[in-house]
């Protein structure tokens, strides 16, 4: 029997060709339902170069797996047998039958694959799927009540290796810092369904307590995506909105060389020739030379910054081993996520402005703005100007206009002047006690020298 050519050109060794499949895909395409498909999106791949530009130990997982993307790495299977135990512990707890779970799932699954922007063929199979899901899930769920009273966690052994007080103490900060890597995200709904079967708790109030931001409990009813999502609406004030609607605007611009410039001696008027809009802003140092005075403002929230009438107030900021992976992986969610302002972003930026040298820091440090939870000044300042490296925010945003009034501030000519004055006079105790004895003595030179000329011209008046 002859197959017409129509047929053969669909047809290579028995397979559909890759003409067919895409006409047939041309042929099926809706629009709106791709839409609704890409909103869906939330956990991301993050690019190779991001990898390449920092350590890996800051970007993936290097405990604990969670979701698809890196299950089954050899540096991660210690703790598999481990969710295999909070699974059962979670079941007897809840008094419901996996079955149960597994049903509940299935009603979401479509949705929770599209969470992700790839999954391996491995993971289109949706009874691999909901068994990752549930096994992950209950996991995640165990460690974020870890903190809670110790009647909650008496089902588990003394000696467990991770839900004992050893394990809290010794693996949990680790499993911590692997929670808010983007590309080991559950999404939240996961969560959310393992976790009403025991209460009707919010899942949110839970991961905001396990980050100990407390400030956030009972104040954001909207869910979010997933642990990292919430992570970042606790390090941000929700109230205060960006001008654009646009997570990354097409003028963004890079910080990489905030302080490429800073090359000259400590003058403010050297460096302040150009309108408020242009350039970087000063450092700490340099602004404070100006006569800018640094205020801690009171919140942790890195939206809480504010410059009036000579006053920087900034969100005091707790520098410790998981601070860059924790931002790093907040700024990558900014950068990926449409429609996602750059908060964070921006904030990072503008501390790497204000950050240059240990100087910097040490400064900030004795304002109370900046807290140590590491050993070593120079570290912590090769930190934070690492983090805004290659970095990008929206220029009409409200630090935009903080750095704007800083500029601003600093071009004033008298302000300059008075900051010149007193850099050039009044640095060190020496120079002041110097600059006071010759103006007294000067004083003195004028007092000596009006009396004797009265006295020659009005030779018969007494003094």
């Amino acid at each position: 029997m002859m197959t017409s050519t129509s047929e053969s050109h669909s047809m290579v060794n028995g397979q559909i060709s890759w003409e067919a499949m895409i006409q047939a895909e041309v042929k099926k395409f809706n629009r709106d339902e791709e839409e609704k498909q890409l909103e869906k999106r939330s956990i991301y791949h993050l690019p190779a170069f991001a990898k390449m530009i920092k350590s890996a130990t800051v970007l993936t997982p290097q405990v604990a797996s969670f979701g698809p993307y890196h299950h089954g790495e050899q540096h991660l299977m210690l703790v598999e047998g481990y969710k295999k135990t909070a699974l059962i512990h979670f079941l007897i707890k809840s008094q419901q039958p996996l079955q149960y779970f597994i049903d509940v799932m299935k009603t979401y699954v479509k949705d929770l694959q599209a969470c992700y922007e790839f999954l391996d063929a491995k993971w289109q199979d949706e009874d691999k799927f909901i068994e990752l899901m549930i096994t992950d899930g209950c996991f995640m769920l165990e460690v974020l009540r870890i903190h809670q009273n110790q009647s909650k966690r008496t089902s588990y052994a003394k000696h467990d290796p991770i839900f004992s007080d050893h394990g809290a103490q010794h693996k949990l900060p680790y499993i911590k810092r692997d929670m808010l890597m983007l590309e080991n995200q559950l999404p939240l709904l996961v969560l959310k369904v393992l976790h009403q079967a025991e209460t009707n708790n919010e899942i949110n109030n839970l991961v905001f307590e396990f980050f100990e931001m407390e400030d956030m409990l009972h104040t954001n009813p909207d869910m979010g995506l997933h642990v990292l999502d919430l992570y970042r609406k606790g390090l941000i004030e929700t109230h205060i909105q960006s001008n654009s609607n646009a997570a990354v605007a097409s003028t963004n611009y890079s910080c990489s060389s905030a302080q490429e410039n800073d090359k000259q001696p400590q003058q403010c008027e050297l460096l302040i020739n150009t309108e408020a809009s242009n350039g970087p802003m000063l450092t700490a140092v340099k602004l404070h030379e100006s006569l800018i005075q640094f205020k801690p403002s009171g919140s942790k929230k890195m939206t809480s910054i504010s410059f009036d009438k000579g006053t920087l107030k900034l969100p005091c900021l707790i520098i410790d081993d998981a601070t860059e992976s924790a931002l790093l992986n907040v700024m990558a969610f900014e950068h990926l996520h449409v429609g996602l302002e750059d908060v964070v972003s921006s904030y990072v930026c503008f501390m790497g402005e204000l950050i240059e040298s240990v100087a910097d820091l040490q400064l900030l440090r004795s304002k109370k703005i900046i807290h140590m939870a590491v050993e070593s000044d120079q570290a912590a300042t090769n930190l934070l100007n690492s983090l805004s490296k290659e970095v990008t925010h929206d220029p009409k945003g409200h630090m935009e206009t903080v750095r704007n009034k800083v500029k601003e501030y600093c071009r004033k000519k008298w302000r300059r002047w008075l900051a010149n004055l007193l850099d050039l006079y009044f640095d060190t105790p020496w120079k002041t006690l110097s600059v006071i004895a010759a103006m007294v003595l000067l004083v003195l030179t004028f007092v000596q020298t009006f009396y004797s000329v009265f006295s020659y011209q009005h030779p018969s008046k007494k003094n």
